[in-house]
């Protein structure tokens, strides 16, 4: 693959599940679904959602890797329930994530033909999915419907990691624990997962320019997903735009009552040079600074901050990101 790509990032919410419980008629109307599309979106949408109320995560996590596996029985009954549906012939709005997309791209939601929710094969989609049942069947027929039913083309990570960095042109669901969690503890975990992701689609992109493939830009769209994960979403963006610079990374919100177009958010960035010394002394597991953080400690309350009672400079949520994500080549030992 050669030439620009894009690599789009989705948080993944439920607003799919949500659509699919409207009429035939309702739904055609609405989301420009022909009519026989609508009917049959209708009468399949109890195996589209499956389970989707059940909360077991575990289950499903083992359903969707199966689903995604070449070979396997429910492999070939879920492209079965695709064709069934027509995911091909399906609209943007059918779900936030599908919106963003095809707003970025241009595309509008009542535009005719097939394909107008597919990825471009020059692009590559990373879906971060919240540890959750519901998140991770919403994330599954999402990724199916960008990849046009082509599910040669969807992967399953289900541990957060640089693996994606292998995965140039592809539809990616990530699993990331934490997203939904409610004290520090889960806030840091999810913040490290999300280092893990944000470090292999930083590998990601400069393999693409080495190897000669062209120029890889990151894309983040943020109308979808699970609210309280955002800012963990665009902590990573911020991260990736420090680390890639400025004009590699952007991120992107779609208003729900103007779906046509998306309007670029304001992200933050440092020189990388900076971050890398911002590092020095960190020991990697802990979070712990060896030594009071250097330059005056500019990023005091952003990437690191004080603890008191154990008298020790610690990493923040953020700074774990930061830390996971910057090369370890250019950090200062």
């Amino acid at each position: 693959m050669t030439g620009t790509g894009t690599v789009h990032i989705f948080s993944v919410g439920l607003s799919l599940f949500g659509n699919l419980r409207a009429e035939p008629a309702a739904m055609a109307e609405r989301h420009r679904l022909a009519p026989e599309v609508a009917e049959s979106v209708h009468a399949q949408r109890g195996r589209l959602r499956a389970d989707e109320h059940s909360g077991d995560r575990d289950r499903q996590a083992e359903s969707l890797s199966r689903a995604v596996a070449e070979g396997d029985e429910a492999h070939a009954e879920f492209a079965a329930l695709l064709r069934e549906v027509r995911v091909e012939e399906w609209k943007p709005g059918l779900s936030a994530e599908l919106s963003a997309l095809a707003a970025y791209l241009g595309r509008a939601d009542d535009g005719q033909g097939k394909g107008m929710c597919a990825l471009p094969a020059e692009d590559t989609a990373v879906l971060i999915a919240s540890d959750t049942g519901p998140g991770l069947r919403a994330a599954l027929v999402n990724a199916a419907a960008m990849a046009a039913g082509d599910l040669g083309r969807v992967h399953y990570l289900h541990d957060p990691s640089d693996a994606v960095d292998s995965l140039d042109g592809e539809v990616v669901i990530v699993r990331v624990p934490g997203l939904d969690a409610g004290d520090t503890a889960g806030f840091i975990e999810a913040m490290r997962n999300l280092g893990g992701v944000g470090r292999g689609v930083r590998r990601l992109v400069e393999r693409a320019e080495a190897r000669g493939a062209g120029e890889r830009v990151v894309r983040f769209h943020t109308s979808g997903g699970f609210k309280g994960a955002l800012p963990f979403v665009l902590g990573m963006a911020e991260a990736l735009r420090s680390i890639l610079g400025p004009r590699m990374v952007k991120a992107y919100a779609v208003h729900e009552l103007s779906s046509g177009s998306a309007v670029e958010l304001p992200l933050r960035s440092f020189h990388r040079e900076f971050l890398a010394r911002q590092f020095k002394g960190v020991e990697r597991g802990e979070g712990v600074f060896r030594t009071e953080p250097p330059d005056g400690k500019p990023l005091q309350g952003f990437a690191y901050d004080f603890d008191g009672d154990r008298q020790e400079w610690r990493l923040t949520p953020f700074g774990y990101a930061l830390n996971e994500m910057i090369p370890e080549a250019t950090k200062v030992p």
